[in-house]
């Protein structure tokens, strides 16, 4: 019978460098979605800043005023929409009729 060679070369078979890559793959892959995720979370925490520190000057002029009149202005890009019902305070921030970005909802002072 023949004797079996003993392995005596080092080094990776083409099977285990394909399951390498083809595992690497996965988590780049992997990786490049979380990349557009946070890239798509944080443009969207800027325009929530943004809408912010555009109903910031109406929020502040409505929670001083005695009587509120609903109303629409347009700031910082924004279109602001506001109304009293009841005790609270309502401020819509959008950009067009059809796209609220923010919707604030303040408890009215006094009676």
């Amino acid at each position: 019978m023949r004797k079996l060679r003993e392995r005596t070369r080092g080094g990776f078979t083409l099977i285990e460098v394909m399951v390498t890559l083809v595992i690497l793959e996965v988590a780049v892959v992997g990786v490049a979605g979380l990349l557009v995720l946070a890239s798509q979370t944080i443009e969207r925490a800027r325009l929530l800043e943004l809408a912010l520190a555009a109903a910031a000057p109406v929020a502040d002029s409505l929670l001083r005023a005695d009587s509120i009149i609903a109303g629409v202005d347009r700031a910082g890009g924004f279109d602001l929409g506001w109304d009293a019902v009841g005790s609270e305070i309502f401020i819509r921030v959008g950009r067009g009729a059809a796209d609220t970005i923010l919707t604030l909802r303040f408890p009215r002072a006094g009676p």
